[in-house]
């Protein structure tokens, strides 16, 4: 009995039993299932700023061709 008593103890301390591994999130983008719903909206709306940040950027870039070099160089506004 005290044997079988020190292997559940050893059982229920061992970490790599109760780890949980979400291979999900790494392969869709659902959200964060685990943020609550005022986390997810200030999330979201981190995001939007992200993409309209990106959106600018990429509406106001401007490239220079040097033909007789053979170079572009990109110029660029930073926000």
């Amino acid at each position: 009995a005290i044997g079988r008593r020190e292997q559940i103890i050893k059982f229920s301390q061992e970490e790599s039993r109760t780890r949980i591994i979400d291979d999900q999130g790494d392969y869709y983008d659902h959200g964060n299932i685990w943020l609550d719903k005022d986390e997810k909206e200030v999330a979201e709306e981190l995001k939007k700023q992200k993409i309209e940040q990106e959106e600018r950027k990429r509406s106001t870039t401007t490239v220079t061709i040097d033909f007789l070099e053979g170079k572009v160089i990109e110029n660029n506004k930073d926000y």
